[in-house]
């Protein structure tokens, strides 16, 4: 046979077999999806494999990111829990109201007196150590999120703290955090959870109507990864991340009348790392998705 027409024959069998393939895969796709996307291949490649059009990357692209952008959003989710309630009890610090209501009850108990204008308003100078327990929950629902069109998120955390306090002006604290974080994505296309610890140490210096506090919080973070692919089969996956948060804050408390205002400078820096992973379970719709990083810095001035 000359060359031509070997070659000829070649071109017309792969043209065939593309052809073919197409044409299965339009089939499944308008079984599972209810439309067909033309041209889904538009070769074969090296060993065999499908090279798949803009088109039909376009489409698998925008199933599966969702889930991964979800990963990012629920470590960003779960180390904001955390660090809100140690946030919480600086902002309590500062305003100085760890010199009032129960320790000045404890001080007005045992000086033993009984007449209100003799009351002890405050404690003298001296060390102590304070243990609090506290618990949150955030939610975040997130619209126009891709083809899932919707993301909703619950974050619980759990924390408990140890202060030292050498002077009623100072205070040191460790905290160890358990957060989880649920997440629904919407159209069915899975439920992603991230739970996992925060160990955070801060401390604040208050002194008549200035302050300076800060706190450093790391978390360790699991995903478990839950993913409803193209092919109404359930991809799964888990990885784990790393995260870090840094905050500042410096301002004064002045009062004006019984009122209190002030100004303040607050500064706070996140980052999230989170490994990559592989999914299984879903054949030829799963995904890989590389390890990827993502921070946020943030300032308020008032």
């Amino acid at each position: 046979m000359p060359l031509g027409g070997a070659v000829n024959n070649v071109t017309n069998s792969a043209n065939s077999v593309v052809s073919t393939a197409t044409g299965t895969l339009n089939s499944q796709l308008q079984n599972l999806t209810g439309f067909q996307i033309d041209g889904a291949l538009t070769s074969l490649g090296p060993s065999r494999t499908l090279v798949f059009s803009p088109t039909i990357v376009e489409a698998l692209s925008a199933n599966g990111l969702p889930a991964p952008t979800a990963q990012q959003i629920g470590s960003f989710q779960g180390l904001t829990a955390a660090t809100r309630e140690i946030g919480g009890r600086l902002a309590a610090l500062r305003t100085g109201r760890y010199l009032t209501s129960s320790r000045n009850a404890r001080a007005n108990e045992f000086s033993g007196s009984k007449n209100p204008k003799s009351e002890i308003t405050m404690l003298d100078d001296g060390r102590w150590f304070e243990i609090l327990v506290q618990g949150d929950a955030m939610d975040l629902d997130l619209d126009n999120f891709g083809a899932a069109d919707t993301l909703d998120l619950r974050t619980y955390a759990a924390s408990v703290a140890v202060e030292y306090h050498p002077n009623r002006y100072q205070a040191l604290g460790v905290a160890g955090s358990w957060t989880e974080t649920d997440a629904q994505l919407g159209n069915g296309l899975g439920d992603p959870q991230v739970n996992g610890a925060v160990i955070s140490a801060y401390g604040s210096w208050y002194d008549g109507p200035f302050y300076v506090d800060g706190l450093i919080a790391c978390g360790k973070m699991r995903h478990d990864i839950s993913r409803t692919a193209l092919n109404k089969r359930t991809a799964f996956s888990d990885t784990e991340s790393n995260s870090l948060s840094l905050q500042a804050n410096t301002g004064a408390n002045l009062e004006v009348g019984k009122s209190v205002t002030g100004l303040y400078l607050s500064a706070e820096y996140t980052r999230s790392e989170i490994d990559s992973y592989s999914e299984s379970g879903a054949g030829l719709f799963n995904i890989a998705v590389n390890d990827h990083e993502s921070d946020s810095l943030s300032s308020d001035l008032g």
